[in-house]
């Protein structure tokens, strides 16, 4: 989180200067668009808005796993785990499942933390899930596994 941050904060410093260099060059250049309007309420605008553009673009971008059909794949089985579980209120559960999920990021560490937080969690609560359940938290540890191995060989 803390390098999306930095990345945002750096093009936040790279719009600024290009905001400010076409300020610089259009207004100075007398372009007909601009002639008989306030600049600097152009350039304050200007520096407001491209940067929220920038913060919306970069937040709100696709993640890698999305065009990963095993992934997606995993993705699904584990809502539609979490669906049967808040249909049958088991609650506690589900929290500990989202939890897990939270460690996922596409890289190897990540599968394995997430991989490591999904099983405690099953592991713990295994009296409480039905057999189809714990067959499609199976799949989903057996198909994670199956990337880890991928990623390390």
């Amino acid at each position: 989180m803390k390098k999306a941050l930095i990345v945002i904060l750096i093009l936040l410093i790279l719009t600024c200067f290009a905001v400010t260099f076409i300020y610089i060059v259009v207004l100075g250049s007398g372009h007909a668009l601009f002639k008989g309007t306030n600049g600097a309420f152009l350039f304050v605008i200007s520096i407001l808005i491209l940067p929220i553009i920038v913060i919306y673009r970069t937040l709100n971008r696709e993640k890698p796993n999305s065009y990963n059909p095993e992934v997606s794949d995993i993705w699904n089985r584990f809502d539609a785990l979490i669906h049967s579980l808040e249909n049958r209120s088991e609650q506690q559960i589900v929290k500990e499942l989202r939890h897990s999920r939270r460690f996922a990021n596409s890289l190897p560490d990540g599968w394995f933390g997430f991989l490591k937080s999904f099983n405690q969690a099953i592991e713990k609560y295994q009296c409480k899930l039905t057999s189809t359940e714990l067959l499609d938290a199976e799949d989903i540890v057996c198909r994670i596994e199956n990337i880890i191995n991928r990623a390390n060989s």
